[in-house]
């Protein structure tokens, strides 16, 4: 066959075929199919015709835009939704990168190629890899791509229906309370780091040359983690230039990139643990000379 002949056909130094048709206002229309094979572009052209059928019967296709647009331009389009909403950045990227991951692993190029047992194949792979809860953060993410599809127009339906965004738990009904220390049980902890040195040192498993410098400076950080609440990467972000200890009103200050709300925090400090941290800082020093 030559070029230009037939319908689907082929133009000169084009691999793709292409269709020609009469729109619903009789305009002669020319496309691309953007395929190569000959079965895939003969279904297009049908398609096409049908819609014009459609269009021509008074039968508008309210999705038709959307049915055809690359589900990367929708999501493009969810992010500036989730950026102009006020949505924290974190969230955001995140987001959309788990959306982008599972457009990725299921190969989907439209709204319409999208299958839940894709989906539900992607999230087994991440909780494969993952705890249930970052699984549960990969389908809430879907899910609420899929309801804003819906809620704006887009999309006649939740492509994502029926995905569960929850991970079955035969404990969630039962309730936990988180009980705190009580001083007397926070000293036994402290003090067991010193009968621990001290057995250790009977057995003779402990450096003569060991008096316990290194077990009372682990005394003063429990105390320093009991009773500011710090967390493990909390406590070794600070500095002695963050603590204030020679005055009435002892602190530490922890900086903004290791709390929640990114601003400086200033968190006062126990006497005790004060005159310890202090104590430990002469200690330090006088080894050091």
């Amino acid at each position: 066959m030559t070029h230009w002949e037939g319908n689907p056909y082929r133009r000169p130094n084009s691999p793709f075929w292409h269709i020609v048709f009469e729109d619903a206002a009789g305009i002669v229309r020319r496309r691309s199919t953007k395929t190569r094979d000959l079965r895939l572009a003969r279904e297009m052209l049908a398609d096409q015709l049908r819609a014009v059928e459609r269009t021509r019967a008074g039968h508008v296709d309210r999705y038709a835009a959307t049915r055809s647009q690359p589900v990367a331009r929708l999501i493009d389009e969810y992010k500036a939704h989730l950026d102009a909403s006020g949505a924290v950045a974190r969230y955001v990227r995140g987001t959309i990168r788990q959306i982008r991951e599972f457009v990725s692993f299921a190969e989907v190029t439209t709204l319409a190629s999208i299958a839940v047992a894709d989906a539900d194949r992607y999230l087994e792979r991440i909780r494969a890899k993952r705890s249930a809860r970052t699984r549960d953060h990969y389908a809430t993410a879907l899910r609420t791509f899929g309801r804003w599809l819906v809620r704006t127009g887009r999309w006649d339906h939740d492509p994502f229906q029926g995905l569960a965004s929850r991970t079955a738990n035969r404990d969630k009904h039962r309730v936990f309370r988180r009980l705190s220390f009580r001083y007397e049980e926070a000293e036994r902890l402290v003090e067991a780091a010193w009968a621990r040195f001290e057995a250790e040192r009977a057995r003779g498993g402990t450096a003569t040359h060991d008096h316990g410098e290194s077990v009372r400076d682990r005394q003063v950080l429990y105390w320093f983690a009991l009773t500011t609440g710090f967390r493990a990467k909390e406590c070794a972000s600070i500095r002695w230039e963050d603590l204030t200890l020679a005055h009435g009103k002892p602190a530490v200050r922890l900086a903004g990139q290791f709390t929640k709300n990114g601003d400086d925090a200033l968190v006062p400090l126990q006497p005790f643990v004060a005159e310890a941290m202090a104590r430990m800082r002469t200690r330090r020093s006088a080894h050091h000379m």
